[in-house]
């Protein structure tokens, strides 16, 4: 199993006895390259390391917020053991490299194993590699993020002179089914697709992978270093570093150095080493193999790929032709994206038909160690949502850096004013042309994330304020009866929908009028509308007509005076429940008092006499 970790190391802070400005991947301040696994040995210049491949802090809770990710071995591969999860076991036998179509100067699509056995030399055991982001000049706080990969084996013996490879693949590389001793077996991945501008259409290969090879010496010195890129169909030579045998008390190599066991060292328990001969976890002289290159100084200073997977080899020699025999494979997901979404308020209260709008923005975020490529954000709509609307996020030409962001928005309207959650997830491809293959963040975790709108009290909500006014007033007039003419109590009602923000549309409305007939005490209801619906700013009006046969106080007479027709109309709540668009109950506030009118008429002229108006 692989780990992937970023440290943020601003080098020529750290390391007194380095200029600062220059970066040499052999820094013990970074990681300890010295050809043993214990972390905390001193070096020159009183510096104490704190990172090696035995360290317990290579762990996925040890490495805390600077974790990027770890992975698993191939499926059915042995599992890591829980306190070093970036290391990967390869039992004798397992895998082997077959045919001679497995040349490295050909793309993978050709390459092929079995099961089976190499010279015990050639036998890896285990590999291991992990890659930090290190602030390389500048001093503190300053500087140019470089990607640093660091990287090692072992095999299962000393006794011999062998040559070993390190592959990075942007590609997801895997193998194609269990290994057979009877048959040849081709590694798999996603083919590059046609018009893809950095692979040729259907290899594995994209351009950019890079090759790390050097020599597994029995006396355990270490000549030179060569770095192999995959170019446009062809294994190009990059980079030769010679006496590249790192030197962390006196830190000189940059880009690249690689280091070996020169006595014997302990390898940690859990790792169950066995030699082919010696002692179990202790690694004979020349059996246990490390190194580090500056990815991005391969590159120009400028973006480095984004690596998917890793393959340590043994080869019959360093040329680029040379037989290849073992290897280990595993995932090395150095990429990682992830992503944030906001609502952008203010909500915007709608009608015809009644919604609500919402605006969103967010960010796809590379926290990952090389370029991204092809963002892309999918969209979850909240359940009804209508003219949804995605703008998705640039990509520059040459790709989101490592530690840049890209911004997305949106909108859509819901038939509801309740709280309601929008989800949203991120995806890249590791290289241009390439398939959305990255989809986790650093930690592992889907790049997702959720906002919720409508919230009450927050600026991403709405408020519809609904507003109910009641008047009445009336009149009275004489109209024929079949008794002759008779006096009628003629009323005006009027409801309006006065909601203030002019969206408000209230439903359930039932009027009814209380109107004194037959004397005090003696009122009855009338129904003058049910479930009544108004839009914003509408208004209804009702002219019931009453023919009372006694005035409020008793009878009318000729001396009587005024006499008084009594009625009041209310917002009867006992019969429906007035609601605003979203079926929500209007509150207590929003319905009018009940209002009443008194219509007097003055029989005989008795009011004229009484001189009352």
């Amino acid at each position: 199993m692989l780990t992937v970790v970023r440290v943020a190391i601003p080098v020529g802070l750290v390391l007194a006895a380095i200029p600062a400005g220059d970066g040499f991947v052999d820094n013990p301040s970074v990681f300890e390259l010295d050809g043993n696994l214990a972390a905390g040995d001193t070096f020159s210049g009183g510096i104490t390391g704190t990172r090696d491949w035995a360290n317990s802090t290579l762990t996925a809770s040890g490495l805390g917020p600077d974790v990027i990710t770890q992975t698993a071995p191939e499926p059915g591969g042995v599992p890591a053991p829980a306190t070093f999860p970036y290391l990967i076991t390869d039992p004798f036998g397992d895998t082997i490299y077959t045919t001679g179509g497995s040349k490295d100067i050909l793309d993978v699509s050709n390459w092929k194993y079995t099961s089976g056995s190499v010279p015990d030399k050639d036998e890896i055991t285990h590999a291991f590699a992990a890659a930090y982001s290190v602030n390389v000049g500048g001093g503190e706080g300053g500087g140019t993020p470089h990607t640093w990969i660091f990287f090692g084996a072992d095999r299962l013996a000393d006794n011999g002179d062998s040559n070993i490879g390190f592959w990075f693949f942007q590609n997801a590389i895997s193998l194609g089914g269990p290994a057979n001793a009877t048959k040849a077996t081709p590694f798999t991945g996603v083919p590059c697709p046609s018009g893809s501008s950095n692979c040729l259409p259907g290899e594995l290969h994209r351009n950019g992978d890079i090759l790390v090879v050097s020599a597994f010496t029995q006396g355990g010195a270490i000549g030179s270093i060569i770095v192999f890129e995959w170019q446009n169909g062809a294994l190009v030579q990059t980079l030769t570093v010679n006496a590249a045998e790192c030197t962390p008390n006196s830190p000189s190599h940059s880009p690249a150095c690689a280091i070996i066991n020169k006595s014997p060292v302990p390898a940690p328990p859990d790792w169950q080493y066995v030699p082919k001969a010696g002692a179990p976890n202790i690694y004979p002289t020349g059996s246990f193999f490390e190194g580090g290159v500056d990815v991005t100084a391969l590159f120009g200073g400028g973006s480095a790929p984004c690596f998917a997977s890793f393959l340590a080899e043994t080869r019959s020699s360093q040329s680029p032709t040379a037989q290849l025999k073992d290897f280990v494979l595993g995932a090395f997901p150095e990429c990682a994206v992830s992503i944030t979404k906001t609502c952008a308020p203010p909500a915007q209260l709608l009608g015809n038909p009644t919604r609500v709008h919402y605006d969103f923005t967010g960010n796809v975020v590379n926290d990952g160690g090389g370029a991204l490529f092809n963002l892309t954000v999918v969209d979850t709509f909240p359940a009804g949502a209508t003219n949804t609307v995605l703008n998705q996020p640039a990509t520059p030409p040459d790709g989101l850096p490592a530690g840049a962001t890209a911004g997305y928005s949106g909108s859509f309207e819901v038939p509801t004013n309740a709280v309601v959650t929008n989800n949203v997830s991120a995806s890249a491809a590791a290289s241009s042309g390439g398939s959305n293959s990255v989809v986790n963040d650093r930690n592992g975790n889907p790049a997702a994330a959720a906002a919720q709108f409508g919230i009450q009290g927050t600026a991403c909500s709405v408020t519809t304020n609904p507003a109910l006014t009641l008047a009445k007033s009336c009149a009275v007039s004489l109209v024929p009866g079949s008794a002759g003419v008779v006096l009628a109590d003629d009323t005006t009602i009027q409801v309006c929908n006065n909601s203030p923000d002019n969206a408000t549309v209230i439903s359930g409305i039932t009027l009814t009028n209380n109107v004194v007939l037959s004397g005090p005490g003696s009122g009855t209801d009338f129904n003058i509308v049910s479930n009544l619906t108004l839009q914003p700013g509408e208004c209804q009006t009702y002219m019931p007509r009453y023919v009372p046969t006694q005035c409020a106080g008793g009878p009318p007479t000729l001396t009587g005076g005024r006499c008084e027709f009594d009625d009041t109309v209310r917002v009867n709540t006992a019969a429906s429940t007035p609601r605003d668009q979203f079926n929500q109950p209007l509150p207590a506030s929003a319905i009018p008092m009940p209002q009443s009118a008194s219509c007097h008429v003055c029989p005989f002229g008795a009011c004229t006499l009484q001189n009352v108006p």
